[in-house]
């Protein structure tokens, strides 16, 4: 049965008349009474049609009736019992005279129309419907039948009549009409009032429903959108400026010039569709929060940045297309939209934010989220940012680095992830309650530090790692041990990076770049990339590289790379983060042109080079400004710029090499022998170098970053650092310095073969097998702040003269305290080796600050004494640090260090009250006194 007809001959259809006939489509009826006709499923009935004779409609009589499209109740009805269109979801007419209380309640009509016959309508008839259209021009008696939300069409001419009628004007903010609902302005935005109200006027601005403004716009515009407009379903701004308003909207937020700011649209639960005006950049944060019926946005292509919270809880928003130069989304910023499904992040954002809380994540709670296309170059996923949305597969680009805590958690569709050969952190639960991946890839030639928790799946997925690195995640201390299954696989490499020492060999194999090009890199500070293994045929490199950025963080941490003749880079950019204002010793490996050189953030800077020649002829000066277009290979530079910034040095085509390197030295003619033969080189590797290593045995001067520091190959453990810059005097029987290319070392391997160096010194100082024959003694002036070193050696097969093949002039550094020996020639001296003599060495030093410094030895292979002539008191510097109170400026009379058998040259020593026992240094008690070194009372020596 699909068609019933029931003509005005029968007075009532009773219960259940029509129970089982499920497939009924059209029923039309013209009796006077209707009930409950028919007891199960009505799903299918799609129209019905009633007669003039129909006065009764029963309880619950279409009840269920989905499929209705429209219904048209005639005037001859009089009564509608309860619940009697519950479920019906079409569009209703009703044209009878008296709407009773119960006759609509529970019924989910879309839309009633009420006929020109209605004449009153009882409370809660209509609480379930959303929008009634009323035909009368005559408004009804009404208290309270509508929903609070509901929107209420009304004639044209009768709106103001609607607007003030008794029971009507309670529902004054969801009254409109055609012709007032559907409007578009052209507006100029007021100093002192909104340009769209005067342009509507007072009574017809509550009545759009969709306005498209054009012109331009202020807070005084935004006012009336947030509160004078509560139908406004449809907003079009594309065609309008925004001018800046000192008027407050909400919150204090005022507009801007291209900037509605933020919470413009704060809670606007109407609003359903919205374009937004094509000048503005920002989207300020809470712009859309709540809008909780907000379906759709279009974001103008100016916008570059989206803030926080600006569309939380936008629960219906199903769309949007995001500009291709947005650069940033705030935290928040699509929280809980749940019916989002895909959306394309472009490429100008770099961090999806989130944090270390659920409330943070850009795109949490997306449950219906199963697609996102992440930004070509995009470097952070933070914490919460996709928490519990519907992932299947996680594919990011080869320049995440950080994947913050809980990122991807509860995505329970999620099958299959990939880490990128760019990550080095990947946050605590980042994939926890993802139980079903079946397949992670990671790229890294390192494994990245994670917790066991971070994944949930260790058990039953399976982890795809690179066939270089098998063991490096099978033997791994974190987390990835913890995955039962792992599998190799082999694809190309866009990208790696690495944090600490890696070797690529025969055994481990190659890493292969994609697409036909090399693999880019990052060398991080203190990393070491070692490639070996014999190159290939024809010459050709085992490793090819294309971009290479190998990194110095400035304080003597650099990245290194040691390959041998098997390892060739398209372009290599060494990288090293400066401080303004600071001087740094620069060599370089390379000849580098200007051209290729560069500050990251655009601050000046300058390199100056070191002519010996004029130290040589005048005694003191050298340093001159380049006039050449590249800085030399291998020759020292100092560096300054004007800001903390990123100093980036580029080189093409380059064959690492071990090979040995011959850093040349010029001989510099002086009357003074302090002053000859001064060269300023460096360390010709982009790795460490152990200065015992060298083919030089003369003193070195380094630069520590804030003065100047003497070493000396045998006697000091120093490695260079790559890039580092030294001083050097050219002995007269050698014309350079030779490095062995088989000694180049990592920053790993440097402090490894450092620790070891001073232990088995430290034994051997502890076992008394130091060289007797060279007595070192390390005396460091200090005002707690800073310090400055000087080194006595005791060597009686030397001279009492500068000799530049063990001693070092003193290059002396403003603003730090200084602390020198000086001979007869009155030569200041930071490494002074020489014989005992008397066993008396002067000792100076200069400060620019009075106040209380201290004098100790931080090596002493034989015992010595302070002996300091203005106070008359002689220390024992093996009994610690003498403390003194000293005037700014220099000072050479006022200290000697004395050996024990040196005679002090003072008259005599003063015994006090004759009460004080005086002993000689051999512990043997005198009587009288000759000129010497005495004990008084066991632990003083007094002098006079």
């Amino acid at each position: 049965l699909t068609t019933v007809k029931i003509g005005s001959g029968l007075e009532t259809v009773g219960n259940e008349l029509f129970k089982g006939c499920n497939n009924i489509e059209k029923l039309e009826f013209n009796c006077s009474t209707i009930g409950n006709w028919f007891g199960d499923t009505k799903a299918s009935i799609k129209e019905v049609i009633f007669g003039d004779n129909v006065n009764t409609i029963g309880s619950s009589a279409f009840s269920g009736c989905t499929g209705l499209t429209s219904i048209e109740i005639p005037n001859s009805v009089t009564t509608i019992g309860s619940s009697a269109f519950w479920g019906c979801t079409g569009k209703a007419h009703i044209d009878i005279s008296n709407i009773m209380a119960a006759a609509f309640n529970g019924n989910k009509f879309n839309e009633v129309i009420l006929g020109e016959n209605v004449v009153s309508i009882e409370d809660g008839a209509f609480s379930s419907v959303n929008s009634i259209t009323v035909e009368g021009l005559t408004p009804a008696t009404i208290n309270s039948p509508f929903s609070s939300t509901a929107v209420i069409y009304v004639p044209s001419e009768a709106y103001l009549q609607y607007r003030k009628a008794d029971g009507w004007k309670s529902y004054v903010s969801s009254i409109t009409s055609e012709g007032y609902d559907i409007v578009t302005v052209e507006a100029k935005a007021e100093a002192a009032s909104s340009g769209i109200l005067s342009k509507i006027g007072l009574d017809y601005v509550g009545a759009i429903r969709s306005l498209t403004v054009k012109g331009s716009i202020n807070s005084y515009d935004i006012i009336q959108f947030r509160d004078k407009m509560p139908l406004l379903h449809t907003l079009d701004l594309s065609e309008a400026t925004v001018e800046a308003s000192d008027k407050p909207f909400y919150n204090g937020n005022c507009t801007s010039d291209n900037d509605l700011g933020a919470y413009a649209f704060y809670g606007l639960e109407n609003l359903r569709s919205v374009k937004l005006p094509k000048a503005i950049s920002t989207i300020r944060s809470y712009i859309f929060y709540k809008c909780s019926n907000l379906e759709n946005v279009e974001i103008p292509s100016t916008v570059k940045s989206i803030g926080t919270s600006s569309f939380y809880h936008c629960s219906k928003l199903d769309n949007i297309i995001l500009p291709e130069i947005l650069e940033s989304i705030g935290d928040c910023a699509f929280y809980c939209c749940y019916s989002l499904s895909s959306i394309i992040i472009p490429n100008g954002v770099k961090t999806i934010n989130g944090g270390n809380s659920s409330f943070n994540g850009a795109f949490y709670s997306c449950t219906s989220l199963t697609s996102v296309t992440l930004p070509k170059e995009l470097e952070e996923i933070q914490g919460y940012a996709f928490y519990n949305c519907s992932l299947k597969e996680i594919k990011m680009p080869p320049t995440v680095k950080e994947i913050g805590v809980y990122s991807f958690a509860r995505n329970t569709s999620l099958e299959t992830v990939h880490i990128p050969s760019s990550i080095v952190s990947i946050g605590d639960y980042a994939f926890s309650g993802c139980n079903n991946i079946t397949a992670v890839y990671t790229y890294t030639v390192e494994p990245t530090k994670i917790s066991e928790n971070t994944f949930s799946c260790f058990e039953t997925a399976t982890l795809y790692v690179p066939t270089f690195s098998f063991y490096n995640y099978y033997w791994d201390e974190n987390g990835w041990k913890r995955f039962l299954n792992l599998e190799n696989f082999d694809e190309p490499y866009e990208y790696f990076y690495i944090n600490n020492d890696y070797v690529l060999n025969d055994n481990t194999g190659y890493i292969e770049g994609a697409d036909g090009e090399n693999p880019d890199a990052d060398i991080n500070s203190g990393a070491g990339f070692i490639v070996e293994g014999e190159q290939g045929e024809d010459e050709e490199a085992k490793q090819q590289l294309g971009d290479v950025n190998i990194k110095h963080d400035g304080q003597g941490n650099g990245g290194s790379i040691i390959g041998d003749n098997n390892l060739y880079i398209d372009s290599l950019h060494i990288k090293i983060d400066v401080k303004g204002g600071r001087w740094y010793f620069f060599a370089f490996p390379y000849d580098i042109p200007f051209k290729n050189i560069k500050m990251e953030n655009g601050s000046e800077y300058v390199f100056r080079y070191y002519d010996g020649e004029e130290r040589a002829t005048n005694g003191n000066g050298g340093w001159k400004d380049i006039n050449e277009n590249h800085l030399k290979a291998a020759r020292g530079y100092i560096f300054q710029c004007s800001a903390n910034d990123v100093l980036v040095l580029s080189i093409g085509n380059l064959k690492m090499k071990k090979e040995d390197k011959y850093n040349e030295l010029v001989a510099h003619v002086s009357e003074n022998l302090d002053d000859a033969s001064w060269n300023f080189t460096g360390n010709p590797y982009i790795s460490y170098y152990d200065i015992a290593d060298m083919d030089y045995s003369a003193p070195v001067t380094i630069w520590d970053g804030s003065k100047y520091v003497a070493i000396r190959p045998g006697d000091d453990d120093y490695h260079f650092a790559p890039y580092e810059a030294f001083f050097v005097q050219k002995p007269e029987t050698q014309s350079g310095i030779g490095f062995d290319g088989d000694k180049q070392m990592t920053g790993n391997q440097s402090k490894d073969k450092q620790e070891k160096q001073a232990a088995l010194r430290r034994a051997k100082i502890a076992a008394g097998e130091t060289d007797k024959s060279r007595m070192l003694v390390n005396i460091v002036l200090s005002n707690g702040e800073q310090d400055d070193r000087t080194r006595i050696v005791f060597n009686e097969s030397q001279t009492h003269n500068y000799e530049s093949s063990c001693d070092a002039a003193k290059f002396e550094t403003a603003g730090v305290p200084q602390i020198y020996t000086i001979d007869d020639e009155n030569v200041h001296y930071a490494i002074n080796e020489r014989p005992a003599g008397n066993g008396i060495v002067r000792l100076g030093y200069s400060v620019t600050v009075e106040g209380t410094y201290t004098i100790e030895t931080q090596r002493m292979d034989v015992n010595v004494y302070l002996l300091d002539k203005k106070e008359q008191y002689l220390h024992s510097l093996d009994e610690g640090a003498y403390t003194f109170t000293t005037d700014a400026g220099k000072f050479e009379d006022r200290f000697e260090i004395l050996l024990e058998a040196a005679a002090t040259g003072i008259d005599g020593v003063n015994a006090g009250n004759g009460e004080s026992t005086i002993y000689d240094l051999m512990g043997r008690r005198v009587k009288r006194t000759e000129k010497g070194i005495y004990i008084v009372d066991g632990n003083k020596i007094r002098v006079k």
